[in-house]
């Protein structure tokens, strides 16, 4: 590997490791909006979990839409920590 592909990996190890964050944000969030422990830590239990989270009625409609977003299965499609923080202040 080339010093430009070595630096590649490096931003996408970063990138990777900070949408692994906005997830655990959201799951600790999720956690004390429903008043609950916190969910496994198994990553599929995880999700299943999540698509049956307990009712969040009580809650903002949009900090409902922001978990959802920060705690997409997909990495790729997670919303960033930037994007995060910037929606949870303007709430």
């Amino acid at each position: 590997l080339n010093s430009a592909q070595i630096e590649n990996l490096k931003y996408q190890a970063f990138k990777l490791c900070q949408q692994h964050d906005v997830f655990s944000m959201g799951k600790t969030l999720l956690c004390i909006l429903a008043g609950q422990k916190e969910i496994e830590s198994n990553f599929s239990k995880e999700i299943d979990a999540i698509a049956n989270h307990p009712d969040l009625s009580h809650v903002n409609p949009a900090l409902s839409k922001l978990l959802e977003e920060m705690m997409n299965e997909d990495p790729a499609k997670r919303i960033s920590m930037q994007e995060a923080m910037q929606r949870y202040y303007e709430l």
